[in-house]
């Protein structure tokens, strides 16, 4: 059975915080929903959805956390965003004009580097936190680490391959010969094994020299809170002529980038 789960770990003499995040169920939904039928563009959204998780994870609380990677419109992929909150994830991809690969491997081979990738943090209090940086690797894992490194100021390292991906943080105080050694064993985790995964626990295997902890376990899902109600206070921000130009027969029709469902409201 394809996987949808978290794990939350601690490696308490190294002092490093580790995440597992196994997301093929909810991949394998977004996949479908958004007719992704190319298993490596597959793969790169699987990734996308699976870093969000993963930075939930890093923060406290009920986060809603948001990735967005936007491109040039002369790729075969424009924007890719993915977002994650209590164990539900959801994300949209907005196709560039381009409909062949680029040459390249990973994202380079899908968008335009360098890309921009901005991730929100909304804590539900106020304004929510938002940063960029520079995604100039083909492997988003590396804009990812950039980011918890130049916006966060921890010391992170993240591996993903697909909807299975590793996170790493050093916490206070770490000891460096400790984040030295997490971060060799996270390097000798094959790609094929990332790859090859049904669960948290087969990635576990493979970071057992850290002696790892199980602190939370998490249930995740492809789930979409759109609803009529909400499409329709969206559409009380336009006026009333706006409106008019959108209508069929007095019906304006929405239909969710997220999960491709049609709404029809009257107006």
């Amino acid at each position: 059975m394809a996987c949808a789960q978290l794990w939350r770990l601690i490696a308490k003499p190294l002092r490093v915080r580790i995440v597992i995040a196994c997301l093929r169920a909810p991949s394998a939904e977004a996949a479908r929903i958004h007719k992704l039928a190319d298993p490596a563009l597959a793969d790169c959204f699987g990734e996308m959805l699976t870093a969000a998780a993963l930075l939930t994870a890093h923060t406290k609380g009920g986060v809603r956390q948001v990735l967005q990677l936007d491109g040039d419109d002369d790729a075969p992929i424009a924007r890719m965003l993915a977002e994650a909150r209590q164990g539900r994830v959801r994300g949209y991809v907005r196709r560039g004009r381009r409909k062949t690969p680029l040459q390249g491997e990973g994202l380079a081979r899908w968008m335009r580097l360098p890309a921009t990738l901005s991730v929100v943090r909304d804590l539900g209090f106020g304004h929510p936190y938002v940063s960029a940086v520079e995604a100039d690797s083909p492997f988003l894992a590396d804009a990812v680490a950039r980011y918890l490194w130049q916006s966060v100021q921890v010391r992170a390292d993240v591996r993903m391959a697909g909807s299975v991906g590793v996170l790493l943080e050093a916490m206070p105080q770490a000891p460096e010969d400790g984040w030295r050694k997490a971060l060799g064993v996270l390097a000798g985790i094959p790609d094929a094994a990332l790859r090859k995964a049904l669960s948290a626990k087969d990635v576990l295997a493979w970071l057992a020299p850290l002696a790892p902890e199980l602190l939370a376990e998490e249930s995740w899902r492809y789930a979409c809170d759109c609803s009529p109600e909400r499409v329709a206070a969206g559409l009380a921000t336009l006026s009333a002529e706006e409106l008019r130009n959108l209508a069929v027969d007095d019906v304006v029709e929405v239909v969710c980038e997220y999960c491709g469902k049609i709404h029809r409201v009257p107006i």
